[in-house]
């Protein structure tokens, strides 16, 4: 596998990963995306993109290329190898992108989805026990981790009326983690600023 470091200091450029990446991560998010589609029937779309994403990001993509041994695997240019580009997490989810957008243009969907769905299902199955995605179901875990008891997501208005402001704060151990207000838009929204 070509990396465009690798590419672009031969005396005359050669081709290299970046089409093949394009094309795996759209390969993958399909496969990924359908797989979730039907394994969670139930669940909204607000549900199912963050899950997605606890999968399909640089730092899963790259502990399933060095479970591939891939890293040896790719042409790297000098810079490239001497800052340790074989390990670092961007190069081989790039990487493992230009091989599913490969193993597509030679094989087929079918193929590559038959590989793929039992890794990504078991991935995402440990997602959904461990509440990943769901931000306020990661909080209440992280506050009640040895705790036993519930975490609570207070809010309420506060100031005067025509400059109304929100507040949210998380709980861990009985502390704040954040408080902050957010003064209130039209519509009732709320402008975040720290």
């Amino acid at each position: 596998m070509t990396h465009r470091s690798y590419a672009y200091e031969q005396p005359v450029p050669l081709p290299h990963n970046e089409r093949l990446e394009f094309l795996g991560d759209a390969v993958l998010g399909v496969i990924v995306s359908d797989l979730i589609y039907r394994r969670y029937p139930d669940a909204a779309e607000g549900a199912m993109v963050p899950l997605r994403a606890s999968v399909v990001n640089n730092q899963q993509l790259a502990a399933l290329a060095r479970e591939m041994d891939l890293g040896p695997h790719i042409l790297l240019g000098r810079g490239e190898e001497l800052s340790g580009g074989r390990d670092k997490p961007s190069v081989l989810a790039d990487t493992l992108e230009a091989v599913i957008g490969a193993a597509y243009l030679e094989l087929g969907m079918e193929a590559v989805a038959e590989v793929l769905v039992p890794v990504f299902a078991e991935l995402l199955a440990d997602a959904v026990d461990r509440g990943t995605g769901y931000p306020k179901t990661a909080l209440q875990e992280t506050a009640v981790k040895d705790l036993r008891r519930k975490a609570h997501l207070p809010s309420g208005a506060v100031g005067a009326r025509s400059r109304q402001a929100v507040r949210r704060s998380g709980l861990r151990e009985g502390r704040a983690l954040r408080n902050r207000e957010w003064p209130q838009q039209e519509g009732g929204r709320a402008e975040c600023r720290p």
